[in-house]
C-alpha cells in the first residue's frame, strides 16, 4: 500500500513542481507575468544606465586629467630658455633681452666671454650654470 502510495506521489510531486505547487499541496504564488515583464524591463533600464556610465567614463576621466595638467601647467612659471628670451631672432641675447630675467642681468658680464654685450647659446648655457649654482649656495 505504501509503495503504491509512493508511485503515485513521485509523478505528482514533479507535476507540482511544474505547475507551481510545493510538495505538501500548498499553492506558491507564480511571478505575475505583468510583474516578471517590468523586472525585466528594469534590469534592462539598470544594464543601460550601467553601459552608460561605463561608456562615459573615460571621456570624463581624460577631461579631468586634461584640465588638471593644464591647471599646472598654468601654475608653473616656464623656465627661461634662449629662443624665449631672444626676442629678435639673431641668435643672441643682448643685455636689454636679459633684463627679463633679473638673476640673467645679475651674471650677464660674467658669462659673456668675448665681452661684445650679447651671449650667444654657449654663454647662455654657462650664465644658467652660474645661476643654479648661486641659488644651490644660498
Amino acid at each position: 500500500m505504501a509503495n503504491t502510495a509512493r508511485g503515485k506521489g513521485f509523478p505528482l510531486l514533479v507535476r507540482g513542481l511544474q505547475d507551481g505547487v510545493t510538495h505538501n499541496d500548498t499553492a506558491t504564488s507564480p511571478m505575475n507575468s505583468r510583474l516578471r515583464q517590468e523586472r525585466t524591463n528594469f534590469l534592462l533600464l539598470l544594464g543601460v544606465v550601467y553601459m552608460a556610465l561605463m561608456c562615459g567614463l573615460p571621456i570624463v576621466t581624460a577631461t579631468l586629467s586634461m584640465q588638471r595638467a593644464q591647471m599646472t601647467q598654468a601654475a608653473l612659471p616656464l623656465p627661461p630658455t634662449f629662443e624665449r628670451l631672444d626676442r629678435d631672432h639673431d641668435g643672441y641675447v643682448d643685455r636689454a633681452e636679459a633684463l627679463a630675467l633679473p638673476e640673467l642681468d645679475r651674471v650677464f658680464n660674467e658669462a659673456d666671454r668675448r665681452s661684445d654685450g650679447r651671449l650667444d647659446k654657449v654663454e647662455f648655457a654657462r650664465a644658467l650654470a652660474l645661476i643654479t649654482d648661486r641659488t644651490a649656495l644660498r
